[in-house]
């Protein structure tokens, strides 16, 4: 893997080395020549700039994924050969990469970029150049649309991070079960990032949004901004930020005593942030991917030798699946990649993981499908190829995050297809006992961690479906005839309207309830209980209708009545 010098770095270490001011026109010119038959690739990361800490891990991840990659014979027989540019977090910057890669590398495809902004930024290109791009870390709401052709048909843009459509989803959740709020208003970083995830997190919250306010990072004053956020004084604040600016921002509202309660997203979850502002942090809540981890997950850890870095293992499966796709579609292009990089990822097909090069090309030699379960998780990319992973909730007590609720891929609507069996069972957080541990649907559960996730405290159970306990027509209609009878008797009785009324009411209020939970559970125990308070509620209704019009089938259960 070669890492592409900036023009002054290079013509630094050529007055160095040979005591000149100039290199050979063609500094890469006998890497090119002996490896004319390599499959030419690409990355596009940060490995300067604010987001350096991240890049520098992915970075080290794709180089290790194409050693084995290469070790294992390559695609098509032929090594795999990256070339690596530095973003410097930046899309102008990245931009630049691409064009030297496109250009000069004719690169089929690349593993980048690392921000949204700067992903977003080069997909634009992507289709019209023929590359296909998987970002491992950009979890921007717009890219699931990205990429596209002229025809709608081949999607040049994927990724191995999730998408931030799953975070808003959870902060809408904590702020309506966790902190009860009426009332929220939301602040945001100013880019593509900030404005898709608050979209959401406002669409998943059911109550009233007072407002949402925009900030900007290189701000040293954020007195105004929150001025303006908590005017109207609402119950929950969802804050969309970066480590950096939003430990200033955070430590500005604890100085100016605001008051109300935070949900962070998952970028601002970062360890040096809680851990500088324990006390200004203690008690917020923020969600976090917690992906279902597979036997690679483990392989990565021990082939990489240390803890991995946010988004490494994203990155590792990056380049591996784009490898994988060049192999299935049997040519080496970007639109053969693209046409076969979902295909790759999800079953049906035969269970692959990490450092399974080999494997993986004998069974598609054969004509087998197979489906790669990588570092990061089964990865399972949809039809805008990106995966839907496992969610948590966590509350920051003493500076550390604690799990409080895992929201389970099944949570989440998604086009994937049904994955293949798991290749092994999928490691659950711990729970409080004596509740069972929550766990994917169908998998095993297991009391040890997830090793691509920090080992939880605790942890409530999931929503989920009812137990799986299937209900029968014929017993959902006898509920409902139960309910439309009892229901009929109550109304048509000649009863106290007090007594009515009050038993009316105790039906509205548990029969809402118990709607809300068949609409979002679907059918089981529960909807016992649903149809047959509606069927109550209707017979209610008709008995009342019937006995004011002079019909009174029911006998009367009022003592004052002279007929008693």
């Amino acid at each position: 893997m070669r890492h592409r010098r900036s023009r002054r770095s290079v013509l630094g270490l050529a007055g160095t080395v040979l005591g000149s001011a100039t290199l050979p026109v063609d500094v890469y010119g006998a890497a090119r020549s002996e490896s004319s038959h390599s499959i030419p690739m690409g990355s596009i990361l940060p490995l300067s700039g604010g987001l350096e800490t991240y890049g520098r891990g992915m970075d080290e991840a794709v180089t290790l994924a194409v050693s084995h990659v290469n070790e294992a014979g390559g695609p098509l027989g032929r090594t795999v050969d990256v070339v690596a540019e530095d973003s410097g977090s930046n899309a102008g910057t990245a931009t630049d990469g691409y064009e030297r890669l496109v250009d000069e590398e004719r690169v089929v495809g690349f593993v980048g970029a690392g921000s949204t902004t700067t992903s977003l930024a080069l997909a634009e290109r992507v289709a019209d150049d023929g590359v296909m791009q998987v970002s491992p870390s950009s979890t921007g709401v717009g890219l699931a649309e990205a990429g596209y052709d002229e025809s709608g048909a081949v999607k040049y843009f994927g990724r191995t991070a999730w998408n931030d459509v799953q975070q808003g989803v959870v902060m809408g959740l904590a702020m309506e079960t966790h902190l009860a709020a009426d009332t929220a208003a939301f602040l945001y970083v100013d880019n593509a990032y900030g404005e898709g995830l608050v979209r959401e997190a406002r669409a998943s919250f059911d109550g009233e949004t007072l407002r949402s306010v925009p900030y900007s990072p290189e701000a040293s004053d954020h007195a105004s901004t929150l001025d303006e956020l908590f005017r109207g004084d609402p119950d929950a604040i969802g804050f969309v930020g970066y480590p950096g600016s939003g430990r200033s921002v955070l430590q500005a509202w604890a100085d100016g005593g605001y008051g109300g309660r935070w949900v962070l997203s998952e970028a601002l979850g970062s360890p040096d942030l809680l851990r500088s502002i324990p006390d200004v942090v203690e008690g917020m809540y923020l969600p976090a991917p917690a992906p279902v981890s597979t036997t690679g997950t483990e392989t990565f850890r021990e082939a990489l030798g240390h803890e991995p870095g946010l988004f490494s293992a994203n990155a590792y499966d990056a380049l591996f699946l784009l490898a994988l796709a060049v192999h299935r579609a049997g040519e080496s292009s970007g639109a053969a990649v693209a046409q076969n990089l979902g295909a790759v990822s999800r079953g049906p097909g035969t269970d692959v993981t990490v450092d399974e090069f080999r494997r993986a090309t004998d069974l598609l030699d054969e004509g087998a499908e197979i489906n790669y379960r990588g570092a990061s998780g089964p990865v399972d990319l949809n039809a805008r190829l990106e995966p839907v992973v496992r969610f948590e909730l966590r509350r920051v007590r003493d500076g550390s995050p604690e799990t409080v609720e895992q929201v389970p891929r099944s949570f989440f609507a998604d086009e994937t297809p049904a994955p293949s069996p798991p290749t092994a069972p999928p490691d659950t957080a711990t729970t409080r006992p004596p509740s069972p541990p929550p766990t994917e649907s169908g998998s095993t559960p297991t009391a040890t961690p997830s090793p691509s996730t920090p080992a939880p405290t605790s942890a409530a159970p999931p929503p989920s479906p009812d137990g799986g306990t299937g209900l029968s027509s014929i017993q959902l209609w006898a509920s409902g005839l139960v309910g439309l009878l009892i229901g009929f008797l109550t109304g048509n009785a000649e009863s106290g309207e007090i007594t009515k009324s009050a038993l009316t009411l105790l039906v509205v209020l548990f029969g809402g309830g118990g709607l809300l939970r068949l609409i979002q559970s679907g059918r089981g125990p529960s909807s016992l209980l649903v149809v047959g308070t509606a069927a109550v509620i209707l017979g209610i209704l008709l008995g009342i209708y019937l006995r004011e019009r002079g019909i009174t089938l029911a006998p009367s259960t009022d003592a004052t009545d002279p007929s008693d």
